[in-house]
């Protein structure tokens, strides 16, 4: 991958956006970000070697972006490059954030391409958002008003459905936006989707981001390895909220094997974070669980915490 990114400069590569090179090169930066996803997700060992090569990669990123920048143009064509790894960057930060934390205060922020706004910051049409007429409700008893259509983000799991760059993607978020699609569902496997949606979240003007609600997933596929305590509950929260840059306004928690009882105990932690952390998580759902199991569920939260406590349970049909 540092092979490919670092061999663009010194081909004196050049594209123009949308060209047959652009595509090629937006398709890459979204196969590195679902390579690095499934880094994240094999845990691997956390070695010298592995932070070198994960180091090695984003220098090829920041040379390349430096290529890319019209301060270093020879001619007045080369202002036109698209800087296309933004996406892969983002991810690449994220995962040596997520297997080498003490590093995390001093990553250098992701290298990126030029921004809608002079500051970096996401123009939105107030007054279109304001005439468009959308049925909310709020989540359980919370005061969260969310969109009844929610965006779902499944697409971004595979490359199947296509590569799109950071700044399409970004287009694309901001136009739901405006026409009162401010919610967007994803999971934490689903490639950098919450990546995207906390950037993109984080850069809008301030009194929107209020109105801009993000839920995720807390998908456990096999056995835990260890106990359930609310340092590792809460520490689960915490990587979610990390990657979305801000609250997780609803999480949902998807279980492998209802026979292993020990989600219980992980429902009534997340609900009890709600309480405890609500600048983390707002509210708890569930995923794909069937009836037997959700009432089982809510009877046994109930128990433990004299409420319910869940909001929701989004089924895949």
């Amino acid at each position: 991958l540092t092979h490919f990114v670092a061999s663009i400069p010194k081909a004196n590569a050049r594209w123009t956006a949308g060209d047959a090179l652009d595509r090629v090169l937006d398709k890459f930066s979204g196969d590195i970000v679902q390579a690095v996803q499934a880094l994240k997700e094999s845990k691997p060992a956390r070695t010298p070697e592995l932070l070198g090569a994960l180091q090695a990669l984003r220098a090829s990123f920041s040379a390349c972006a430096e290529y890319c920048s019209p301060a270093t143009a020879s001619s007045a064509s080369a202002t036109s490059l698209k800087f296309p790894f933004t996406r892969a960057d983002r991810q690449v930060r994220d995962v040596l954030g997520f297997l080498y934390p003490d590093l995390v205060g001093a990553l250098p922020p992701t290298v990126t391409g030029r921004r809608s706004g002079a500051d970096g910051g996401i123009q939105i049409d107030v007054a279109k958002m304001q005439n468009v007429p959308i049925e909310s409700f709020h989540l359980g008893s919370s005061s969260l008003k969310f969109p009844r259509l929610l965006n779902g983000l499944w697409q971004l799991s595979s490359p199947a459905w296509g590569s799109g760059s950071a700044e399409s993607q970004e287009a694309a978020l901001a136009l739901l936006v405006e026409t009162g699609l401010g919610a967007a569902d994803m999971a934490d496997h689903y490639g950098d989707a919450e990546l995207i949606y906390g950037d993109f979240r984080s850069r809008l003007p301030a009194e929107i981001q209020e109105t801009v609600y993000a839920a995720t997933k807390w998908c456990i596929f096999g056995p835990l390895g260890q106990p359930v305590t609310t340092e590792f509950v809460l520490d689960g929260v915490k990587e979610r909220a990390r990657r979305l840059g801000g609250r997780v306004d609803l999480l949902q928690f998807h279980w492998y094997d209802y026979s292993a009882k020990e989600y219980l105990d992980i429902l009534v932690e997340l609900v009890r974070a709600t309480k405890t952390h609500p600048h983390l998580v707002a509210a708890i759902g569930l995923c794909n669980f069937d009836a037997e199991h959700t009432e089982e569920a809510c009877r046994y939260i109930l128990d433990k915490t004299s409420e319910v406590g869940l909001v929701s349970n989004q089924v895949q049909v």
